[in-house]
């Protein structure tokens, strides 16, 4: 949701510079939000712009097939926007609007994964990876899960954040499936930092992915471990028994 200061100061540009001053904040249409989002685009003004995002996903329920489907294009066209290395905020926040989007915006996400300004920024493909997975479909699974062996940390780190908020309540074969690739890929991690001590870029790599990797294991398990190590062990002695709900871990 916008701030309050936020939602003042976006009323009163909107209807001071495209709209009836009649016009309320909460009596926007979509096609005045999604044609208000295409101005501020053409003014690189990504605090309006973000601000209309917000409310686009907000109000998604309420629109018209239609106009969600205009919805949808207009938060896939701020994507191919182009904006300097580092400045991700407009790209961060097409990709979360498009959480509140339903199956469209399921569907825009995972196609995102592949645009050229989100593949090639670590943290907005994160926004994505976490885009996708918190429509909670298991279908997605098998794009996302890739995504733990990633050869950015940051991606890693952000998909196992992602998996851990979004998949804990999932069925004992999904968490599974989930968890090994989690294990695996966190004793790798490991064992390279252990084999190579002399060389910090290890340690750094382990130390970028090993409190998501943890915080994601404990969410569907239910254990809390420590380190790698110890989670190989308990997945090798656990993972052909029954697992119970990780809140009955």
């Amino acid at each position: 949701m916008i701030t309050a200061p936020m939602s003042f100061v976006f009323a009163t540009f909107l209807t001071a510079t495209t709209f009836s001053p009649a016009v309320g904040q909460e009596n926007l249409s979509a096609k005045e939000l999604v044609d208000s989002l295409g101005d501020f685009l053409k003014k690189k003004n990504d605090e309006f712009a973000i601000g209309v995002l917000e409310m686009l996903s907000d109000k998604f329920s309420e629109f018209e097939k239609g106009d969600q489907k205009n919805a949808v294009k207009a938060a896939e066209k701020c994507l191919g926007q182009r904006r300097d290395e580092g400045d991700n905020k407009l790209y961060n926040a097409a990709l979360n609007s498009l959480v509140g989007m339903g199956e469209q915006g399921e569907k825009a996400a995972i196609k995102a994964l592949k645009h050229k300004n989100v593949k090639g920024r670590p943290e907005v493909l994160g926004t994505a990876i976490n885009a996708v997975v918190a429509h909670k479909n298991d279908k997605s699974l098998k794009t996302v899960i890739s995504y733990l062996v990633y050869k950015e940390p940051a991606v890693v780190a952000s998909t196992a954040e992602a998996l851990g908020k979004h998949f804990v309540e999932k069925e004992e074969k999904v968490r599974k499936q989930i968890v090994e690739q989690l294990v695996k890929n966190y004793a790798t991690y490991y064992s390279r930092a252990q084999a190579n001590r002399n060389d910090p870029r290890f340690q750094d790599q382990l130390n970028a992915v090993e409190s998501s990797m943890q915080f994601a294991l404990r969410e569907l398990t239910g254990q809390d471990l420590e380190e790698a190590p110890a989670w190989q062990t308990w997945y090798n002695d656990n993972k052909k028994k029954k697992w119970e709900s990780p809140s009955q871990g």
